[in-house]
């Protein structure tokens, strides 16, 4: 009997807001990048909020049981909004909710968070204005509780993406390997020239040197940077209307070039950056990352929350570490050279893209002189002279092994956005700046230009697979896009892209000029 006594008051004590407060930690955990420090933090930031509330709890109802009650309500709203906000979104994409409500777009912060505040709010109340007896749901929220935890645990020792087995191979092993650079937001040779005063022909012209064929002309058919490597990855364009959600989730299920090349006994190597829908893609073989990068824990544990409303997933760390990413990812490819092959590595690399935080040297720049725009023009030009450095040294390391060079295409994916009166652009200017991109294709044996002058990205890899493995692949004729209810001041994507062709209004004027003073 004093057994069975000690045991029912053991359950009706309130454990459920400790374990609740450890659950956010447990939940962020998944993939690996997270340091002992960073999640001995995060546990006990959770432990001493959960403290803190039921002392501030108790002070206010004098009931103890209330208090952790109200706590755990509290600890529970605040880690499930994001995984309920997801949930929404998914919802809605699969039913197609929008469709039946006037295409009111609820799935948006501004509509989930009144409605988290209000539940929240409704059911503390409930428990602390209720005079029946609370004691009775103890043990039911500590059982609760308690399954969190181990969910969250389990889900926390997971791996977070399986290592696939290497294909095999159909090539024999001298196949070249094929090395993809996406330099965002890296301005072609014109627009550096007259937008922001800087002359990139030295650099262009120790491409050409080491048998690179610069297009001076080249474009993006898709001016953002999820719709453009989308495009280019699946060497076709989108249909008439599709959903931003189908598109950031397209990008990272897998592409038609990795599916080629994987064909041809390749290994896919992708090394994505903090762009979250090319952090990482299902179809690669490998996807090194900056070891104990905190960003993605904190980024993690912040999208639990209704912060995430705010800052977006990245918010204020994302200076601090933008550099630290992208010296990693050129210094991985490094590494990669020397690694087996045939091998297809994509890099998605953030620079020149801002915040401006390097200078030309690679020292990083005091935040009170960093730029957080590509308005900044000291700074951005000198973040591009860095990226112009890493590139040299890394085509310099991949171009030693002269027995088998491999393919290197290096490109922008979208222009820089000039968005200020400062710039005094007509709007066909600015649409020239933000479709034209940089372009510079090596190609072993190659006894003739790959691409065209004024080739669109779509094609990059419909005329680079036909050269290398004579695949029956056909240019599609070049076509550029603009989408409704677009904000040309925002980056945002609105949330249903219903897209309508420019090509006509998008010449690029400024090419001709560049492409006679850097031949």
């Amino acid at each position: 009997m004093e057994d069975g006594a000690a045991n029912t008051r053991r359950l009706s004590q309130a454990w459920h807001p400790w374990l609740l407060g450890v659950v956010p930690a447990l939940l962020a955990l998944p993939g690996g990048d997270a340091s002992a420090l960073g999640v001995c933090i995060a546990l006990a930031a959770g432990l001493s909020c959960a403290a803190v509330f039921v002392w501030v709890g108790r002070l206010w109802t004098r009931d103890r049981t209330r208090a952790a009650l109200g706590t755990s309500a509290l600890l529970a709203a605040t880690f499930l909004y994001g995984p309920g906000y997801d949930l929404a979104a998914k919802l809605n994409r699969t039913f197609r909710v929008e469709a039946l409500i006037g295409q009111f777009d609820f799935v948006r912060h501004r509509h989930v968070l009144p409605v988290w505040l209000l539940a929240w709010g409704g059911v503390s109340l409930l428990f602390v204005l209720s005079r029946r007896d609370c004691r009775r749901w103890t043990p039911v929220v500590n059982v609760v509780a308690l399954t969190l935890v181990i969910v969250a645990a389990a889900r926390a020792g997971w791996p977070a993406a399986a290592t696939r087995s290497a294909p095999t191979s159909e090539q024999h092993a001298s196949a070249p390997d094929i090395y993809h650079l996406v330099l965002d937001r890296y301005p072609r040779g014109d627009v550096l020239r007259s937008s922001y005063g800087f002359d990139n022909t030295p650099f262009l012209r120790w491409l050409r040197a080491r048998g690179f064929h610069v297009a001076d002309s080249a474009q993006c058919n898709y001016a953002s940077t999820t719709l453009s490597v989308w495009s280019t990855l699946n060497m076709r364009y989108f249909p008439d209307v599709v959903h931003r959600a189908e598109a950031m989730r397209s990008i990272q299920d897998g592409h038609a070039v990795a599916d080629f090349v994987r064909t041809r006994g390749y290994r896919y190597i992708h090394l994505g950056s903090h762009h979250g829908p090319l952090t990482r893609n299902a179809a690669a073989d490998e996807a090194p990352f900056l070891p104990r990068n905190p960003s993605r824990f904190w980024r993690r544990l912040l999208n639990l929350t209704p912060l995430r409303a705010r800052f977006g997933g990245f918010g204020p760390l994302k200076p601090k570490i933008h550099g630290d990413i992208g010296e990693f990812q050129f210094a991985k490819l490094h590494e990669l050279a020397d690694a087996p092959g045939p091998k297809y590595v994509f890099a998605h690399i953030l620079l020149p893209h801002s915040p401006m935080v390097m200078d030309a040297n690679g020292n990083r720049i005091a935040r009170a002189e960093a730029g957080f725009s590509e308005e900044a023009k000291a700074p951005f030009v000198e973040q591009t002279r860095y990226t112009n450095t890493l590139v040299r040294r890394l085509v310099e390391r991949l171009l030693q092994d002269t027995k088998r060079p491999p393919v290197i295409l290096l490109q922008s994916e979208e222009g820089p956005y000039l968005r200020g009166r400062d710039w005094d652009l007509s709007p066909a200017e600015r649409l020239c700046v933000r479709q034209g991109i940089f372009c510079a294709l090596f190609v072993p044996g190659a006894n003739a230009p790959v691409f065209d002058d004024d080739e669109t990205a779509v094609n990059f890899y419909r005329k680079l697979l036909r050269h290398l493995f004579d695949a029956p692949i056909e240019p599609l004729p070049a076509r550029i896009f603009n989408w409704e209810d677009r904000d040309q001041e925002s980056e945002f994507l609105p949330r249903v892209l219903r897209f309508f062709e420019i090509t006509d209004d998008v010449a690029p004027p400024l090419s001709q000029a560049a492409a006679g003073d850097e031949g």
